[in-house]
């Protein structure tokens, strides 16, 4: 399986010869407080000192964007005082106009990681306070309000990710923890549940993806339909071809070989039908149609991205 690409801001390089070239531009990922970014691409940054990621799916901004993220103290953000503030940042997002975008036109994707020993300052060391109280806030620079967003917490014990998904701007963004809040935001995948995402954004199949053999096993209809390929399916010999704007390729059910521009690949799991949909292993399509391929074993999800 690729690895997804990471560049430090030293090398952001690529991302200027990717916003000169359209044509030649590549989903990315930084690891960085800043970076700019071209908005026909899908576009991830990861901010380690604060364990924040900001996931942009192609679009969601009309211009090209430049992404900063800056580390506040509680008493700078004037969070609502009922909820306590585990960490707090404010994020811009700034066009090639220098104006700051207050409202993205597709949802974003937004995560804190925390730990165990971040939810027991939250909850005062009281452990039968359910750790699904942790929530994202937004403060719309628009409305000036905060916003509790909807929020999806992943927790195994030791460590979680509070997710969030939605349109969002420049802004105050935070943990918080909420003594108040009712009822349980605790995510519920795990086992073979997987979630599956194309350039940040969330795609449904009839048949979900699933882990087989150890393997994590996609539909490629799905994928390729989403990533803009086109997928001819020949059922007298249950074969399909896949046409990408750079290579041709086919793969038959039940074969653990398929073909590549004319030349035989294998795939680690032979392709197989399932609810009438076919499935290849994950490695696979980053194999065949040059796509970022990674999986995230905490959060179950399966990024796509090209």
């Amino acid at each position: 399986m690729k690895m997804k690409k990471k560049i430090r801001l030293g090398l952001a390089l690529l991302v200027v010869f990717a916003m000169m070239c359209p044509g030649a531009a590549l989903a990315v990922t930084t690891k960085a407080t800043e970076a700019p970014f071209n908005s026909a691409v899908a576009n991830c940054l990861e901010d380690s000192s604060d364990n924040l990621t900001i996931q942009i799916p192609p679009k969601a901004f009309a211009k090209n964007i430049t992404v900063k993220v800056f580390k506040k103290a509680a008493a700078d953000i004037n969070a609502p005082k009922e909820y306590y503030v585990c960490r707090a940042n404010d994020i811009t997002f700034t066009n090639v106009n220098s104006v700051q975008e207050t409202n993205s036109m597709i949802p974003l994707r937004i995560t804190y990681k925390f730990d165990k020993l971040e939810y027991l300052r939250a909850c005062d060391m009281d452990t039968s306070q359910p750790v699904s109280k942790f929530r994202l806030g937004y403060f719309n620079n628009v409305q000036q309000k905060w916003v509790i967003l909807p929020t999806t917490i992943y927790w195994n014990g030791e460590n979680g990710v509070a997710e969030a998904t939605a349109n969002l701007g420049s802004g105050h963004y935070a943990l918080f923890w909420d003594p108040d809040a009712s009822g349980s935001n605790l995510s519920t995948m795990g086992g073979e549940n997987v979630r599956l995402f194309v350039n940040y954004t969330q795609v449904f199949s009839q048949v979900e993806p699933f882990i087989y053999e150890g393997r994590t096993m996609v539909p490629i209809g799905v994928i390729t339909t989403n990533l803009g390929a086109q997928l001819t399916w020949y059922s007298e010999d249950q074969h399909a071809k896949i046409l990408t704007d750079k290579h041709i390729v086919e793969i038959w059910v039940g074969n653990s070989k398929a073909v590549k521009d004319g030349n035989i690949v294998a795939v680690q799991v032979p392709p197989m039908i399932i609810g009438s949909r076919t499935f290849v292993p994950l490695s696979f399509i980053g194999q065949a149609i040059d796509a970022e391929v990674v999986w995230d074993g905490f959060t179950h999800s399966v990024y796509v991205t090209k």
